[in-house]
């Protein structure tokens, strides 16, 4: 390996890149698409959420074939940037996070995580008798 390059230096001085394995990507990047369809209230499940999806984006004016979205849901492929920031609006979904995992502070949560939320937010506000907890959840629930 040269010294802090990445780079692993192979039989008779040929060079080789070192990083993830192919596909790594691609593959968490299917796992976290899977999770926003599960988590959007009017995706299908199971038969019927690539067609969904597909005429989902139709509406974005994004095209993309059935055989685009099967590859995206099985981490064959990954969205290029038009796609990817259309596939976010439609989930609901941080389009960072989508892309690459990683949230920005201040982003959105799904629809299905926010009903969740403000679920339990409401629940605990029943519960207690502290005003001061219960000011803290009324300007959490301040749309």
């Amino acid at each position: 390996m040269l010294p802090s390059t990445g780079i692993k230096e192979g039989s008779e001085g040929a060079v080789q890149m070192v990083g993830p394995r192919p596909g790594t990507r691609e593959r968490a990047f299917a796992k976290r698409l899977e999770q926003a369809l599960n988590d959007h209230p009017r995706c299908p499940e199971g038969y019927g959420r690539n067609t969904w999806l597909m005429r989902e984006l139709t509406h974005e004016n994004v095209t993309v074939s059935l055989e685009t979205v099967r590859k995206w849901l099985s981490g064959e492929t990954m969205p290029r940037r038009a796609k990817m920031t259309a596939l976010a609006k439609i989930l609901h979904v941080d389009e960072t996070w989508l892309a690459m995992g990683a949230q920005i502070a201040g982003s959105t949560v799904s629809p299905k995580r926010a009903a969740q939320l403000e679920s339990a937010l409401r629940k605990i506000e029943t519960m207690t008798a502290d005003e001061e907890i219960k000011r803290l959840i009324a300007l959490a629930l301040k749309k």
